[in-house]
């Protein structure tokens, strides 16, 4: 059961021991813990900051017709039939089987298993309209680059050096210092304190597919390790066309600035872009992060980040 609560066995396995076990008060005894797995169970993420009063889903039962009973002390409510069980064949003891959490509404079924956050459950119940989601996908990279390696928990780029080589570029490369102080008039001081840089990679012409060699701004995302910054991706946005790569292929979702962000700060901004980043933060003095693949990107490891901050400010494009 310790085990269980602590997360080390996976929801197949633990199903598995229940099922296989002989003595029914050894069923109970740790089949009704299950219901505390913390979103291990959902399909759907659900902040820790979420709650709301079980008003909220005896209102939405009832209006499913739905019977239940609520235990005040737990603020669990116990449905009579669940709705996504077989037939219980009027047998008492299949019913009262689907546990709701009252604070945020998870859920877990003892008879079929079906579990999930409050927002699963709405849209196993047709509530919730997966098409109205966009999935993000990640932009695949168009080369071969080398793939991450983990060091202490951080997927770190494998080629450390490329982030003080990058910054060292931007002085020697005219034309992309040109374009970010003189035509996009970001101040040195604030490339610097994101640590941009510039290259050249070669890019897939779009019309005539040759492969041609493109000025680039870098932009990287930096993880922190015990204070010690640790690159562990690098955007590429050429200064002549749109388009841009991101490497290594598998690393870890990251945003650009975040090794600005320091333990104490309680308020965040982000935007769409990295030019607008450093133009938010070059403007008003606030610590500004950046979406990884523009406003529509927003991949789990990035809102479980974000957990921590009290106050955060979108501050997107007008389009």
């Amino acid at each position: 059961v310790d085990n269980m609560l602590l997360g080390r066995i996976k929801p197949r396995n633990v199903r598995r021991f229940v099922r296989t076990r002989k003595n029914y008060n050894e069923i109970n005894c740790i089949s009704t813990p299950l219901l505390f797995f913390r979103g291990l169970f959902s399909e759907t993420f659900v902040s820790k900051h979420y709650n709301f009063s079980p008003g909220q889903i005896k209102e939405y039962l009832e209006r499913k017709n739905l019977k239940f009973v609520e235990n005040i002390a737990t603020k669990q409510i116990s449905v009579k039939v669940c709705p996504f069980c077989h037939n219980t064949k009027g047998l008492a003891s299949n019913m009262y089987k689907l546990y709701i959490r009252g604070n945020d509404g998870a859920f877990f079924c003892h008879r079929c298993d079906s579990q999930g956050s409050w927002f699963d459950f709405q849209k196993k119940l047709g509530d919730i309209n997966p098409s109205d989601y966009k999935p993000m996908i990640e932009p695949q990279p168009t080369l071969g680059e080398a793939q991450s390696e983990t060091v202490n928990g951080i997927k770190a780029h494998p080629e450390q050096w490329k982030l003080g080589q990058s910054i060292e570029n931007l002085g020697k490369l005219k034309n992309v210092k040109d374009y970010l102080v003189k035509e996009r008039h970001i101040k040195e001081e604030v490339l610097e304190a994101y640590k941009v840089g510039s290259t050249v990679q070669n890019f897939r012409d779009k019309i005539t597919g040759k492969w041609i060699s493109r000025e680039c701004v870098t932009f990287p995302w930096i993880d922190k390790n015990d204070e010690k910054l640790v690159l562990t991706r690098m955007k590429y946005r050429p200064i002549d066309v749109k388009d841009f790569r991101i490497e290594p292929a598998g690393g870890d979702w990251g945003m650009f600035g975040w090794h600005l962000v320091t333990p104490d700060m309680e308020s965040i901004v982000i935007s769409e872009g990295e030019i607008d980043a450093m133009s938010i933060y070059q403007a008003t003095g606030m610590v500004t992060i950046s979406l990884p693949n523009g406003c529509s990107s927003l991949p789990l490891p990035i809102i479980e980040k974000l957990e921590r901050f009290k106050t955060i400010i979108l501050w997107m494009d007008n389009d």
